[in-house]
């Protein structure tokens, strides 16, 4: 979460840093959870709007604006490549498009047995 941090400061979002930590807290202790340490967050800024993304061996969950509600989680599957309750943000092909790359650092046909 510390290189996701900084990296935001580096791409000049520094007033956002306050907006998606705060919400990301919020999330995690209404649902009595705390960091999880073997995530790998990640910041991305896509169409000039900041994410955080909190990737894991099977699921990640992104925090993205929605209109009207500030930063919303979504849980993205990496094996079977889908959106959670098939809920996902406005920008979400350039967000699958990351998150199936290599970037992230866990392709997806390398999980769990699965191929596209």
């Amino acid at each position: 979460m510390v290189g996701a941090f900084d990296a935001m400061l580096k791409a000049g979002q520094a007033r956002e840093v306050p907006s998606v930590f705060e919400h990301v807290f919020t999330d995690l202790s209404s649902r009595g959870r705390g960091i999880d340490p073997t995530l790998d967050w990640k910041f991305l800024k896509l169409r000039k709007l900041p994410h955080l993304v909190a990737v894991g061996s099977e699921w990640c969950s992104v925090y993205a604006r929605r209109a009207g509600e500030g930063f919303v989680r979504f849980g993205y599957n990496l094996a079977e490549q889908r959106w959670a309750y098939g809920d996902q943000p406005g920008n979400h092909l350039h967000l699958e498009k990351f998150l199936n790359s290599k970037t992230v650092g866990r392709p997806a046909e390398a999980l769990a047995g699965h191929t596209r």
